[in-house]
């Protein structure tokens, strides 16, 4: 439900409401359960397209580096989530270095 509301905001332009609810819900997930739980690094992982797609991309990178570290403790390095934010954070190192 967090994902589609970001969406929904992400669709309408509205990057910093986006922004500012994963991080209302990011804060919750630290108080609730772990910083390495898996429903706070999905968190963090969204909290990553709001700065990329706003061109902070040094933010961004920080962001899905934390949320990598997080997946490596919790999976093997050739699990879905684990690819999936290697590569997006491949992608994001390629458009910071342009």
């Amino acid at each position: 439900m967090i994902n589609d509301l970001g969406s929904l905001y992400a669709n309408q332009d509205e990057l910093n409401r986006e922004e500012e609810m994963y991080r209302w819900v990011l804060e919750g997930r630290k108080q609730a359960v772990e910083p390495d739980h898996l429903s706070t690094l999905d968190v963090v992982s969204c909290l990553g397209m709001p700065s990329a797609t706003q061109g902070r991309l040094d933010e961004a990178e920080q962001i899905y580096k934390r949320a990598l570290a997080g997946y490596k403790k919790l999976f093997e390095s050739n699990h879905m989530f684990f690819r999936s934010l290697r590569c997006t954070l491949a992608t994001i190192k390629e458009h910071a270095a342009t």
